[in-house]
């Protein structure tokens, strides 16, 4: 075997799974097995060895050695294809069908030419029920009665059972109308109601918990955060307990959610890590513990928690922007870029991996990618909001101006949160073009409290700009306390405008604006 991949590619994983069916088929499974251990015991560090291993154990139907590597695999590489397939082939085999197709899912969409994920997809999808033939299965099919592809399955042909249990809340929160009226389960608006708590709506969770049971501990627990009363949001749970698995799940994750809320966060790390021991096919522990440690600053912990989460269910969308948020800030833009790049090639037609995508590409430099990938988006779906306004930010940083302003022109945009958005960059970009009259007007198109700190400040420039030194001065009054000290050159114009003190090595300056 090592013979062999010598004079083919040592490195090419593909080149050793096909070694492996080559060696099934000759039905050499135990060969393969003992020669691949060796070669891991000889090279521990080679991940693609050990997803070889892992493979070639699944053919020998030794399941638990080769799911044990396959999840370590996952905790530092939850995008893998193989590693995915690995772990829901031996799920598949324990008769555990619903988190086998979450893992041949991904397997299936990272591995499109590999047949045998897309049968066990198949397979897991049909609950382990063999695939029956019938008379117009075995005639040969007419041009317009192939097999359709195996579809992967999206969040809207998910439970909302499945949705809690993965912390997908942005996709079960988006189906809460149709849910509810098609449901009239108690324990589906509490799930409801958490998952828009946990996602930090607060607005949301009270309009939801308002047909709630009036004794709800749900209710008494969010009437206390509205008042701003934490002793007494945490004494809800002195008389809430359950018995059911289920409500047991919400119950304690809420109480881990309180604590931290509190800044108790030793007891909420305690309450939230035995929650998911109880109940590890659970994540949402997984996606508060990963909340609590962001709200401390601890982004190592954060994402260690996440990858965990991703390893378990890799169609969690969020949880992975989430993930290359902290990668971001953390300053590990080679994984980040790995990360978005699969993302964008397992969804390419969603909108946010597309933009996620482009990001990174622009914080790393590398903005005519980030244009191309905007690019061909907007020439799919050309009124996308979303992805106009990353493509004119783009456009922007190359100094194409008139561009960008071109690229924000169109249908109107759905939010006032894009609205603000596109009205900022076309602010800049006017003033790219010395268009002061036209960034005005932009800056005034956009609501003070809804005003970044830059749009703040050229606005006031935009004032300053046409003459108005007292139209600059209220400007600036808008932008509330400004932390001039941390702006290059700010504290001057702050002197200038009367906000401040000049400093004596500034003086000069500022008696010259």
């Amino acid at each position: 075997l090592e013979d062999v991949l010598a004079n083919l590619d040592p490195d090419s994983l593909s080149a050793r799974m096909r070694l492996v069916e080559v060696y099934q088929r000759q039905g050499k499974i135990d060969e393969i097995v003992a020669q691949f251990r060796e070669m891991v015991r000889q090279n521990p560090n080679d991940l693609g060895l050990q997803l070889a291993l892992a493979r070639s154990l699944v053919d020998k139907k030794e399941y638990s050695e080769a799911e044990d590597i396959a999840r370590t695999i996952l905790r530092e590489l939850p995008e893998s294809g193989w590693a995915n397939y690995v772990v829901g082939a031996c799920l598949l085999a324990r008769g555990d069908y619903e988190k086998a197709v979450m893992y041949l899912q991904t397997a299936v969409q990272a591995l499109p030419d590999f047949e045998i994920a897309r049968e066990q997809l198949a397979l897991a999808r049909r609950g382990g029920t063999p695939e029956t033939a019938t008379a117009t299965e075995t005639a040969p099919a007419s041009p317009g009665e192939a097999e359709a592809p195996s579809v992967p399955a999206t969040p809207d042909s998910l439970s909302w059972q499945v949705l809690w249990q993965q912390a997908r809340f942005d996709a079960l929160l988006e189906q809460s109308g149709e849910l509810l009226e098609s449901s009239d389960e108690p324990a589906l608006r509490e799930t409801l109601v958490a998952a828009a708590l946990f996602s930090n709506d607060l607005t949301r969770a009270q309009q939801l918990a308002e047909n709630l049971p009036a004794d709800a501990p749900l209710r008494a627990f969010l009437s206390a955060l509205a008042e701003k009363k934490p002793e007494a949001a945490i004494e809800v749970f002195d008389t809430w307990t359950e018995t059911d698995p289920a409500r047991a799940i919400l119950r304690d994750n809420a109480y881990g959610f309180a604590l931290m809320l509190v800044g108790a966060r030793g007891r909420a790390l305690q309450e939230l890590s035995e929650c998911y021991a109880r109940a590890p096919e659970n994540v949402v522990a997984l996606h508060n513990l990963a909340a609590m440690y962001r709200s401390a600053r601890l982004p190592e912990f954060a994402g260690q928690v996440l990858e965990k989460l991703l390893s378990l269910y890799p169609g969690n969308r969020s949880a992975r922007r989430v993930l290359l948020r902290i990668l971001v800030e953390a300053d590990e833009l080679d994984r980040a870029r790995a990360i978005a790049e699969l993302t964008y090639q397992l969804y390419p037609n969603d909108a946010e991996s597309v933009i996620d995508l482009a990001r990174i590409y622009r914080v790393t430099g590398e903005v005519n990618l980030a244009q191309s990938v905007l690019k061909s988006a907007l020439n799919a779906k050309p009124e996308n909001g979303p992805v106009r306004i990353a493509a004119a930010r783009v456009e922007l940083v190359k100094g194409l101006a008139d561009d960008a302003l071109r690229t924000l022109e169109g249908k109107a945009y759905e939010t006032a949160e894009l609205t603000a958005a596109s009205e900022a960059i076309r602010a800049f970009a006017l003033a790219n073009k010395g268009d002061w009259a036209g960034v005005t007007a932009a800056c005034e198109a956009v609501s003070p409290e809804m005003r970044s700190l830059g749009l703040h400040l050229l606005f006031v420039a935009a004032r300053i700009h046409e003459g108005n030194p007292d139209a600059a001065g209220a400007a600036l009054a808008q932008a509330g306390d400004i932390p001039w000290a941390r702006i290059a050159g700010a504290d001057a114009v702050a002197a200038a405008l009367g906000r401040s003190e000049a400093r004596p090595e500034t003086q000069e300056f500022v008696n010259h604006l």
